[in-house]
């Protein structure tokens, strides 16, 4: 059962200051823990509206579940007090913003079951712009004599949004054709350390329709969950029509892998740098072959006039 923080809790976070200068034997027992970004374009403050926090023993059990609302978390300075009685270790796994309309956590009576699951709303696909989710997740110790202890968490956005754009060079798709674009690729169920989960592999991204063609550029809007540089995401663009199936295929993981700086670095190589970005933008251009021409995501080239780089 989720616990809603109560408002005499919200009194102590406030008076928090008072134990730190006076003396502890009016606080309370338990863990002060602050929320911060772990992704420098975000700020706690800027984007938190609810906070739920699952709580584990050292087994990995569920010890208690908590929800702080918006007027908690402002109050507090984005500091959060859990009340510990025991002293030992823990882990908590804590998500921002989970809406239901979105969101089903699964399994959260263990650490090891626990899941955040991205709902699909047709034919087992994702087909609308979830809200973004971030999490965090972290291990704590707490010694009960000291009364309270301070702890930090840092979060990381988890959900991810593809803007793909496609042009067609010196060829103009004809009427009766169709040009479908689509993301293939593990999506949506993450487990307690925001990882692919193995206990269900495939859940497709959405079948998306063209937003706008504007001089023959083709551009789709692909949502899903954060990915990692082990998962195997495949772009496919596929032309269709009466006498035409054409189709190829650019691996999105690989290719961001790839990409080098004009000072040798690698921006996209780890899990932590990818997780630094929130939206992608990937450009394809199309010969008359149906071969890729040009290749380009967040404006840095993979191929270009046809060479790969």
């Amino acid at each position: 059962m989720i616990k809603y923080i109560p408002t005499f809790l919200v009194l102590v976070g406030l008076g928090l200051s008072n134990c730190v200068r006076d003396s502890l034997e009016d606080c309370p027992y338990g863990k002060y823990i602050c929320l911060r970004s772990a992704v420098h374009k975000y700020k706690v403050e800027d984007v938190a509206r609810e906070l739920l926090l699952y709580l584990y023993d050292h087994r990995g059990d569920l010890v208690d579940t908590f929800r702080f609302s918006t007027t908690y978390l402002v109050a507090n300075d984005y500091t959060v007090l859990v009340p510990l009685q025991d002293s030992g270790s823990y882990s908590v796994v804590a998500l921002l913003n989970p809406s239901a309309q979105h969101y089903e956590i699964a399994g959260a009576e263990a650490l090891t079951t626990f899941r955040t699951i991205l709902k699909p709303d047709r034919a087992d696909t994702i087909a609308r712009k979830p809200s973004d989710l971030f999490y965090a997740h972290k291990g704590m110790v707490y010694s009960k004599p000291k009364h309270f202890e301070y702890d930090t968490i840092y979060f990381y956005k988890s959900t991810v949004h593809f803007n793909v754009y496609v042009r067609l060079d010196d060829y103009k798709l004809p009427k009766e054709n169709a040009l479908f674009v689509a993301i293939d690729g593990n999506n949506g169920i993450f487990d307690y350390l925001n990882a692919k989960s193995t206990r269900r592999l495939y859940l497709p991204y959405m079948a998306p329709v063209v937003s706008r063609v504007i001089q023959e550029e083709y551009h789709y809007q692909i949502e899903t969950m954060d990915f990692r540089t082990t998962d195997r995401l495949t772009l496919l663009v596929h032309e269709t029509g009466p006498y035409t199936a054409r189709a190829d295929t650019i691996h999105i993981v690989e290719a961001l892998k790839g990409i080098t700086l004009h000072n040798g670095s690698h921006p996209y190589d780890t899990n932590e740098k990818l997780a630094q970005e929130d939206e992608y933008d990937l450009t394809v251009v199309l010969d008359a072959g149906f071969k890729i021409l040009e290749l380009k995501m967040n404006d840095w080239y993979t191929i270009k006039g046809g060479v790969e780089l």
